[in-house]
């Protein structure tokens, strides 16, 4: 039930300014915590939208978004179970990420590479990522 009420939140904010990093970083760990735990509502599309509105709005430089992201990549990609539970593909979603497509791991990482701007956070994301594998 949070989840979903999450959500209802989540989509009351899309198109307007967006909300402080601590809701993205919040509102991305209960998606990509729900696929981890293999919650039947867990959605990968809709946890890809509010990471990658994350992203979007301060990807410069808060690295765990950045590496909420990618374990949600590797999650998905890894043909994890969670998907055979929720029964959901990488692509589409039912909970607000329809049509958006889940980027793989390279995807993600080479876009936070790019994108982290502030001192030394593309280094830590380096550094994060080599040490979840």
């Amino acid at each position: 039930e949070g989840l979903m009420q999450a959500r209802a939140l989540w989509r009351r904010f899309v198109g307007g300014p967006p909300p402080g990093g601590d809701f993205f970083l919040a509102a991305s760990q209960m998606e990509v915590g729900a696929i981890a735990a293999h919650d039947p509502s867990s959605d990968p599309a809709a946890a890809a939208s509010v990471c990658e509105a994350g992203v979007s709005a301060y990807g410069h430089a808060d690295v765990e978004l950045w590496l909420l992201y990618y374990r949600l990549a590797r999650a998905v990609h890894s043909g994890g179970a969670a998907l055979a539970v929720t029964g959901r593909s990488v692509e589409g979603g039912g909970n607000g990420g329809v049509g958006l497509r889940v980027p793989t791991p390279a995807d993600v990482a080479r876009r936070a590479g790019k994108a982290l701007s502030a001192p030394g956070a593309a280094a830590e994301f380096a550094v994060a990522v080599r040490n979840l594998t």
